[in-house]
């Protein structure tokens, strides 16, 4: 049903890759943008399981999706990204709150160069508040909601569920949000903000 999006990925670790990925699934052409060198989570894996020296944790949340190296501190790198932008329905990013901003690419900065963007934000707390710019993590977030205290037994000290349920509803809510945007856009012609967090 996505296929003709095409969604650029500024994302790292899970809640912004599992939602690219959804994207993906869906039959959207997703670039994800990775330093120089690979991403993080591309050379990482709690259980240490990789296949072919990729770790199985990012393909995972990195299936049917194509990726580019940027180093977005020169010249050269801001106008490749740029174009990436310039070219794209969907902008996902999960940096803590105001990273793109700094760097100049603001949802005002980008939607300047492509007014019929869908420019999704997730975060950890929420793009404002008192802990917008503190970093967000799924056990942070299972600990301070008190999910840790429903698993396991009774008289047992809180316990983390054994998967990273809290990004993959986050990155869940940030898809149907996009899902949202787009079907809002074939109305208005008009791009939006879409904000989710942890």
């Amino acid at each position: 049903p996505l296929s003709g999006v095409r969604v650029v990925s500024l994302t790292h670790y899970l809640q912004g890759p599992s939602c690219a990925q959804y994207l993906a699934d869906l039959g959207a052409d997703v670039i994800k943008v990775e330093r120089i060198g690979g991403a993080y989570e591309r050379h990482w894996s709690g259980a240490k399981a990789f296949v072919n020296d990729q770790s199985v944790f990012f393909l995972l949340a990195g299936r049917n999706q194509r990726s580019t190296e940027i180093d977005l501190s020169t010249p050269e790198g801001s106008e490749a990204l740029w174009k990436l932008i310039e070219s794209a329905d969907v902008l996902v990013e999960n940096f803590r709150a105001g990273t793109l901003d700094r760097r100049g690419y603001s949802y005002e900065e980008v939607k300047k160069r492509n007014p019929r963007i869908i420019y999704c934000s997730l975060t950890g707390y929420g793009a404002t508040g008192p802990n917008r710019s503190k970093p967000g993590q799924d056990l942070l977030i299972q600990s301070m909601s008190g999910l840790a205290m429903l698993s396991g037994r009774a008289n047992d000290a809180p316990m983390p569920v054994g998967s990273a349920i809290v990004d993959q509803h986050a990155a869940t809510l940030g898809a149907l949000g996009i899902l949202a945007a787009l079907h809002q856009r074939n109305s208005t012609g008009d791009g939006v903000r879409v904000d989710s967090n942890l």
